[in-house]
């Protein structure tokens, strides 16, 4: 028989506070660098798009599985200052997962 401890409930009710995966809005963005979870972020160009709801349905779907990770997402068309800090302009290759802790760039996959 498995007896929780206080830390796994903190821990368990802490990864489970946000959605699975996020849309970057003003303050979204501050709750997913206050989780403390490196941040799974994908840069779209467009969310309405079929192959970015394609996209985001993945992340959904995998984000269960990785729960070290806090999923999120962001629209350059409407975050464009945001994702220039990413180093995406107008003809970066889209989609693109970063993996960030809000200042560091741990790994980074684009669609080429």
């Amino acid at each position: 028989m498995y007896v929780s401890t206080g830390e796994d409930l903190a821990q368990f009710v802490g990864q489970n506070l946000l959605p699975r995966v996020n849309e970057v809005t003003s303050d979204g963005l501050r709750k997913l660098l206050d989780d403390g979870r490196p941040i799974a972020l994908t840069i779209l160009r467009d969310d309405s798009s079929t192959q970015s709801m394609s996209f985001i349905k993945m992340l959904k779907a995998a984000a269960p599985a990785n729960r070290a990770f806090v999923f999120a997402y962001v629209d350059t068309l409407k975050w464009r200052s945001f994702c220039q800090t990413f180093h995406i302009h107008k003809h970066s290759n889209l989609p693109r997962l970063i993996i960030w802790d809000g200042g560091t760039i741990y790994f980074e996959v684009s669609n080429a």
